[in-house]
């Protein structure tokens, strides 16, 4: 009868286990070369783990992609949101241009960030 029940209670607790996820999975901690839709490359880095997680640059300006799959540097609107912005993600050597260096003054690296390269 022990045994009979022992391997009931086996029979029972084995397949529970089988097929569980691994309940926190961070994010790869090294940079990712991203292709945008248009051909253009960007280097990214995911930050984060299943709960919390998102996109920078590596020079850690937050990017979120559009509803075309386009990464955009991040704005917050006036109620605390995130979306996406005006101008397209570039990597640090390719950013040109007045009106997106003033953008990105305004702006301010996600303050939870703490990786560094």
């Amino acid at each position: 009868m022990k045994k009979l029940i022992f391997i009931l209670f086996l029979a029972l607790s084995i397949p529970m286990t089988w097929g569980q996820a691994p309940r926190r999975v961070p994010a790869t901690p090294h940079p990712i070369e991203y292709v945008q839709p248009n051909g253009d490359t960007l280097m990214i880095r995911l930050l984060g783990d299943e709960n919390y997680h998102f996109n920078t640059t590596l020079d850690g300006y937050l990017i979120v992609k559009d509803d075309k799959g386009i990464f955009r540097f991040a704005k917050r609107t006036s109620k605390g949101v995130v979306k996406a912005g005006l101008f397209k993600a570039r990597g640090e050597e390719e950013r040109k241009g007045y009106f997106l260096r003033r953008h990105l003054k305004k702006m301010l690296k996600d303050p939870k960030l703490k990786y560094t390269l």
